[in-house]
């Protein structure tokens, strides 16, 4: 009897969720709104009516509404959110911002909100959750030409904003990011494409400002200053599956961001600045099995770690065709292990104060200077070992400071260094280079 009654009180709560219809060109505010004969006609409408957990609110497909900001005043629970998404057939409908001066969408602290299949257009913001706010999703969405973000989600000091979804959105053209987790913020962001966020530390995926938490998973993002940025104190977000390219900077940065982060199974290519980096005070981070090629400047690498980082592990990438291969620009304490370093201008270099560095298991071939490039000043604590240094028949390990280096064979590096007792010189069998097949070829 008791689990009798408690079905037949959740059934009545899923029979009175309403679902309104809104039709900018066909309907009118004076309609129900309870069906697509009877629309209503505006967000105006939309914004003054109450909502309960379970509702619904449509809107046309082919339409545009511009008359206010969607302002989302109440929460859906667990299990009946409250949903914004769109009926019949077309374009998705849009929701404009006009020219940028009101946000698309606004919702202050609400929770279990979905939002799908709904374009956000010349808003301040595109879809803005702030002051707080948990288990929101936009989905389905595209938000674009807003001044700020496409979709943002945002806590302050006293507001918490957590577990948050963007997924399968497109964000492009926007003045800052595509899309964005600003203080003490968490959530994930999945599948989406974006670019065009271009203008100067413009990103298409942002966590900042003491983020902790999140995931960027099988995301694009191309085009924008940045590719994916975790920045400022961020902790504890994951990167993977990701494709970042012609970025005008950086395809991934670690910036100034807390520990925990992981960087893993990422594709970076013909970026700005650096494939993938890891800047101070960041620790200990995880650099795995990505793929960093063909960055475009004259001083950037595949993998950097920069000055006043430390405890991160690089292990398991693949980089080629960069000026740097994996770059250890001031880091300290940190990992550099078997990875494939091919056809890079320096292969591996370890430079400007770096200490305590441990550099095992890697390969480095057809490197076009350096094989290692190693600094006098980063010697302190410095261990490297069973690498395969293959050289190409010159002397590719470099030793100095400045613009004075001196180049070694391996047996030359090991009597002024005490280094790599165990490496080799060894042409490695790729199975083809020139498909970009690295792995190494069975022995038959």
């Amino acid at each position: 009897m008791k689990h009798t009654l408690i079905s037949l009180l959740l059934c009545a709560s899923h029979a009175y969720a309403n679902t309104y219809y809104v039709d900018s060109v066909g309907g009118s505010d004076t309609n129900a709104g309870t069906s697509s004969s009877t629309p209503w006609k505006t967000i105006g409408k939309v914004n003054g009516t109450t909502l309960s957990p379970g509702d619904s609110v449509l809107f046309l497909r082919g339409d545009t509404f511009s008359d206010a900001t969607l302002t989302i005043s109440n929460s859906g629970n667990s299990t009946s959110p409250i949903t914004f998404a769109d009926y019949g057939s077309g374009n998705k409908p849009i929701i404009s911002g006009n020219a940028q001066a009101r946000n698309c969408t606004h919702a202050a602290g609400k929770n279990y909100i979905a939002i799908k299949n709904i374009v956000c257009d010349h808003g301040s913001y595109g879809f803005l959750f702030d002051t707080g706010g948990s288990n929101n999703t936009v989905k389905n969405v595209e938000s674009r030409y807003n001044y700020y973000d496409g979709i943002s989600f945002q806590g302050d000091s006293t507001h918490t904003s957590s577990n948050n979804m963007a997924a399968y959105a497109i964000s492009h053209d926007n003045g800052r990011s595509g899309v964005s987790f600003y203080t003490s913020s968490s959530g994930l962001v999945i599948n989406g494409v974006f670019y065009n966020n271009s203008a100067t530390y413009g990103t298409g995926v942002n966590y900042a400002l003491n983020c902790d938490q999140g995931e960027v998973f099988g995301a694009v993002a191309f085009n924008n200053y940045y590719g994916i940025k975790i920045d400022t104190g961020t902790s504890n977000v994951v990167v993977d599956y990701n494709v970042v390219f012609n970025n005008s900077n950086d395809g991934i940065d670690i910036d100034y961001a807390g520990t925990g982060n992981n960087v893993i199974s990422n594709l970076a290519f013909k970026n700005g600045l650096h494939g993938i980096v890891v800047e101070g005070p960041s620790s200990y981070t995880e650099v795995y099995y990505n793929i960093a090629h063909d960055q475009t400047c004259s001083q950037c690498a595949g993998i950097m770690l920069d000055s006043g980082t430390s405890h991160n592990q690089v292990w398991y990438n693949l980089v080629y065709n960069n000026p740097y291969g994996v770059w250890s620009f001031g880091g300290s304490y940190d990992s550099i292990e078997n990875n494939t370093s091919y056809g890079n201008e320096n292969c591996v270099a370890i430079q400007n104060s770096a200490s305590h560095e441990t550099v095992e298991n890697n390969i480095a071939d057809s490197c076009t200077f350096t094989t290692l490039l190693v600094d006098t000043d980063s010697t302190t604590g410095l261990l490297t070992d069973y690498n395969d240094w293959h050289d190409n028949g010159s002397n590719s390990i470099g030793y100095g400071s400045g613009s004075s280096y001196t180049y070694y064979s391996l047996s030359g590096w090991r009597t002024v260094s005490s280094q790599d007792s165990h490496s080799i010189d060894a042409a490695p069998s790729f199975v083809s280079t020139t498909s970009s097949r690295f792995q190494l070829a069975a022995r038959v």
